[in-house]
């Protein structure tokens, strides 16, 4: 990400005892502000763990006078409470929404995120 964090897919690469989890994330959505009127969106942040990356080749649409193109997903798995180890849904975004890297720090049973960011 520009330079910064190294993250890790963690259906890819293996977790070590002697290496911290570099596979949990923070990431944006715009989500419907409520679901029953018009589409109107707000920005949410969402923590949750990087499991796999796609790349999806696009091709050429010559009539469109588009070139070839590849698209980047990331299926993560959602962190429902960050205090507790429950995880929430499996999800596919861009993988552009993905903001930073954040460390998880585990006391007395409970889970807290480290956003540095």
């Amino acid at each position: 990400l520009d330079g910064g964090d190294t993250i890790h897919a963690r259906a890819l690469v293996p977790l070590r005892h002697d290496s911290r989890d570099a596979s949990f994330i923070r990431y944006t959505l715009d989500v419907a502000h409520r679901r029953s009127r018009t589409s109107e969106f707000v920005m949410k942040v969402f923590f949750g763990q990087l499991l796999r990356i796609f790349v999806l080749p696009l091709p050429a649409l010559p009539a469109y006078d588009q070139p070839e193109q590849r698209l980047l997903l990331a299926e993560i798995k959602e962190c429902n409470g960050l205090k507790t180890e429950t995880a929430g849904g499996v999800n596919v975004i861009d993988l552009a929404s993905i903001e930073c890297l954040i460390g998880r720090i585990h006391d007395r049973g409970r889970w807290a995120v480290v956003d540095r960011s």
